[in-house]
């Protein structure tokens, strides 16, 4: 699992696609239409990080497991086998196993910073100024909804 992957995107952001910050600022500002907010809130989203399982959780992971096991394998007149210590540390390690191994979708916000969109784009993007119909107005932060 890579939890140093770095989103950026807007506070509303449902699909985060940028991990570049001024990527993010550019289509974020391109996607407006004129006339551009003064401001934007820039927001860095970081993989959340997966809790250890709990007590509960391994135990039925491990009921499934040894269903299947029992149904497959186990004689038809016994009750299913019970999970004991021995199944629950070796399931509690297989878990940690998978969690390593696993890259989650969801993220989580680290950070966010609030954008000078004209700033910007006179230091990132100076071509989009000639163009006459870009223009900024007010003085408040924007979240992009």
């Amino acid at each position: 699992m890579n939890l140093d992957d770095v989103f950026y995107g807007n506070v509303n952001e449902e699909i985060l696609t940028y991990t570049e910050k001024d990527e993010a600022i550019e289509r974020l500002i391109d996607s407006m239409a004129s006339p551009i907010p003064k401001t934007l809130e820039l927001v860095k989203y970081r993989r959340v990080r997966i809790a250890e399982p709990k007590d509960s959780q391994v135990d039925d992971i491990l009921v499934t497991v040894l269903e299947i096991i029992d149904e497959n394998y186990g004689d038809p007149e016994e009750p299913y086998s019970e999970p004991n210590d021995e199944m629950r540390a070796a399931a509690v390690e297989f878990i940690n196993k998978l969690q390593e191994l696993y890259t989650p979708w969801a993220c989580e916000i680290e950070s966010s910073e609030v954008i000078d969109c004209e700033e910007w784009v006179k230091k990132n993007a100076p071509e989009w100024l000639e163009d006459s119909e870009l223009t900024f107005v007010g003085q408040q932060e924007n979240n992009i909804k």
